[in-house]
């Protein structure tokens, strides 16, 4: 009897628990995605997708994750990887030819400084031949597109500028 008893009483509290605790529920649809492709190997790099990509979440509401992964083919030379800001900082990552280079990156938090964000080879058509893609996965009014070489982020070097 006592058994019984432990066991009810085991039950009990945690169903209650579960009835009655804080609990966080991600509803369908909070997070949205996009992605975009690109090619630095072929020899016309004067239109996209061949030299980059650009991301760009609006705010309010707006925060995301940037997945960023990228190899420099072997047929051309080391380089860098570049993340163009929409104010306009960069930050370069060094990459050898036939290396690969990923990371990942909040953004969305400041508007006019992150909400967008260009990933090229620092627009240097003679420089590391990048293949790759980035996404984004967060809230918000998100978008991904393909560039070419131009480096300036938000510019008309990519498609479906918003």
């Amino acid at each position: 009897m006592r058994k019984l008893f432990a066991i009810s009483l085991t039950v009990i509290t945690v169903g209650a628990g579960m009835l009655c605790g804080s609990w966080t529920v991600a509803s369908a649809g909070s997070n949205r995605s996009d992605f975009a492709l690109f090619d630095g190997t072929n020899p016309t790099t004067e239109a996209p997708p061949f030299g980059g990509a650009e991301c760009s979440v609006n705010i309010p509401p707006g925060a995301a994750t940037l997945y960023v992964s990228v190899y420099a083919h072997k047929s051309g030379p080391d380089g860098v990887v570049r993340a163009t800001f929409a104010d306009g900082d960069i930050v370069e990552f060094p990459i050898k030819s036939n290396g690969s280079f990923s990371f990942t990156e909040a953004i969305g938090g400041t508007p006019g400084v992150d909400d967008r964000i260009r990933i090229s080879n620092g627009g240097n058509a003679a420089g590391a031949r990048l293949v790759g893609w980035v996404s984004i996965l967060g809230t918000g009014n998100l978008s991904c597109q393909s560039c070419n070489f131009n480096d300036g982020a938000g510019d008309g070097g990519c498609l479906n500028n918003p």
